[in-house]
This record gives C-alpha cells, structure tokens and sequence, in this order.
C-alpha cells in the first residue's frame, strides 16, 4: 500500500486509535527488556509513533529525547498535543532521512 494511501486511513481512525490505545499495555514488556541494553540515555526515534503515548512516556521517564515520525498526520496532530515538548514529524520511514550529519 502506498504511504499516502495508508496515511489518509490512519487519519481517519485517529481519534478512535487514540482514545483506544493511548494507555494500552501492548508491547511494553518488550520495550521494557529493550531498555535494559540501552548503557545511558541518547536519542530515541519512535517509528510509527501514532499519537504518542506509553512508549514516549517511558522512554522519556528513562531520559531519553525522543523524536517521533508517522505517515498519518492526525496522529502527528495528537501526539504533538500529547507530548508538547516531543519533537513529532510527519514522514514515511521509506523516504524519511535524519538530520543528524554523517549518520
């Protein structure tokens, strides 16, 4: 499916998506054993964050700064709200490049 097709589809069920999940449990077990790895905070990129919510909150409770990317701009829109202080970008990790130089 092209990203933009899958974007315009999660924009449609942000809202829903938000509302549903935003304080689910799902997948922080593993997001949890990951950061045992992890020797010191860094940067954290959070593909396909949606609207933000449990995995932002931990990453950043561990001290890490966190960038989220999405296809869907409603999500963007929401987790933006969510987490004001979270640089959020609308990209399709396919296309999307880092601005960090030489990386």
């Amino acid at each position: 499916m092209k990203p933009s097709i899958l974007a315009k589809k999660y924009d449609k069920i942000a809202k829903w998506w938000h509302d549903t999940c935003h304080d689910s449990q799902h997948g922080i077990h593993q997001i949890e054993r990951a950061l045992k790895f992890c020797l010191r905070p860094g940067s954290a990129l959070d593909v396909g964050c949606g609207a933000g919510g449990r995995f932002v909150r931990i990453l950043q409770e561990r001290g890490f700064s966190v960038t989220g990317i999405d296809v869907s701009e409603e999500m963007i829109k929401l987790a933006s709200a969510n987490h004001p202080d979270v640089d959020f970008l609308v990209q399709d990790i396919c296309t999307w490049e880092s601005r960090m130089a030489g990386y």
